[in-house]
């Protein structure tokens, strides 16, 4: 028995003759019209591919939304003026440091915490006060907006009068200390954002000009015998 050969070049809607061998040897031809595929039938095989991309889609785009964070801005509580380059850290209620940032141009800052709970923000930066702002309740999903201003204390070395021709000597009081400490909070700042890309620094370097008895020469009188190189 010869089974049913379909055309392959039949054009759409025509009607398809299939031949086969009768039960006593005679020649059976049929007619047979194709029957097209309901759309909601071919829609329905893409539905679930579909679905389950856009369930992955909505699972990705929702993710940073459900991050808990505080934005906001510090500025000079004298001046007003946009505090940059500060150092800033989230910690939780034991005093645990969970996040860190520093400001940009404009004062501005973004810290995400890692998990919804009570936190409080860090500032040190060089010329300014520590600063520790009151208790601040983190929602999941919610950003928390809080702005602080942050008093400044410049640091004012005492007149050292020295009797002799050296005049680099070395004050160890706590003025000296306290620039030292200054300079541990930047040497801090400049370690961590080491590891992050996105930040830069001006360096500035200055040279000190003496002759050779030790004393001071160039510059502009009793001004300043310090030149920017």
């Amino acid at each position: 028995m010869a089974f049913p050969v379909a055309r392959a070049d039949r054009r759409a809607g025509e009607l398809d003759a299939r031949r086969a061998v009768g039960r006593h040897g005679g020649t059976v031809c049929r007619a047979i019209r194709p029957q097209p595929v309901p759309a909601r039938q071919a829609r329905a095989a893409t539905i679930p591919l579909v679905g389950a991309r856009l369930a992955a889609l909505l699972l990705i785009t929702a993710l940073p939304a459900a991050a808990q964070s505080v934005r906001g801005q510090l500025t000079d509580s004298v001046s007003r003026a946009p505090l940059p380059g500060a150092f800033l850290t989230l910690v939780d209620d034991h005093g645990v440091e969970q996040a860190r940032a520093i400001t940009n141009r404009a004062g501005e800052f973004l810290l995400t915490a890692p998990a919804p709970g009570t936190y409080r923000l860090r500032s040190k930066r060089i010329g300014f006060r520590p600063y520790l702002s009151p208790a601040l309740t983190l929602r999941a999903g919610e950003a928390t907006a809080y702005n602080a201003a942050i008093d400044p204390i410049p640091i004012a070395l005492v007149e050292v009068v020295v009797a002799g021709e050296r005049q680099c000597d070395i004050d160890s009081g706590a003025s000296v200390a306290a620039l030292w400490d200054e300079a541990r909070e930047a040497l801090a700042a400049v370690t961590w954002t080491a590891r992050v890309p996105g930040y830069w620094y001006e360096i500035v370097q200055y040279q000190r000009a003496l002759n050779a008895g030790g004393n001071r020469q160039g510059g502009r009188g009793d001004d300043s015998t310090w030149h920017e190189v």
